[in-house]
């Protein structure tokens, strides 16, 4: 039996994280410089925040949109956002998951805790009560959406927005414990708790 987030198998809940804007900007720069896909975090929380059915548009008063993950990504690296952090200003903030919960608490208004070393088990219990946990892998350093559990399988499903990491288009991807133990760094972001 699976159960996890409200929405878990919408797939229209899907983001990747190829196609917003910032990403555009810096695949441009790195052909001056050197890489780019860096908004793995913010559109992570997307699919974590659209699975749970938060609303995550972003429109202005002339009814342009922004994508969702672009205006979180943006929030996130304006000094402005994060005084205090202990964030190393040669980074992007957005790579650092305790800034997560402050910038999903004001940008979307949805509460998030920044916890350290939780279990297959415990994240498992987690999402199958409905809440989202962003995860991080070690390698490659990636933040994919815990969005449901599969009792029957023992596996997590994930949303890894950095398409073709797994062979795959990135959508509602199984893990298991020893993976989960192998690959997955010791923090995470609960969603919604």
């Amino acid at each position: 039996m699976i159960k996890g987030c409200k929405y878990w198998y919408e797939r229209k809940t899907f983001s990747i994280q190829t196609n917003n804007g910032v990403e555009a900007i810096l695949r441009n720069w790195s052909k001056r410089t050197s890489g780019y896909l860096e908004t793995c975090g913010p559109t992570a929380a997307i699919n974590i925040l659209d699975a749970m059915g938060v609303p995550t548009g972003v429109h202005s008063p002339a009814l342009a949109s922004i994508q969702p993950e672009d205006f979180l990504t943006i929030w996130m690296n304006d000094p402005k956002n994060h005084p205090g952090l202990g964030i190393p200003t040669d980074t992007m903030v957005n790579e650092w998951a305790q800034a997560y919960p402050n910038a999903i608490k004001t940008v979307f208004g949805v509460p998030c805790r920044f916890l350290e070393r939780q279990s297959f088990e415990w994240v498992s219990a987690m999402v199958s009560s409905g809440v989202g946990v962003m995860l991080c892998l070690k390698d490659p350093g990636h933040y994919v959406a815990a969005v449901a559990f599969d009792s029957v399988a023992a596996e997590l499903i994930y949303r890894d927005p950095w398409p073709g990491r797994t062979k795959t288009d990135g959508y509602n991807i199984q893990m298991g414990g020893k993976e989960f133990d192998e690959n997955t760094k010791p923090l995470c972001v609960v969603f919604g708790k």
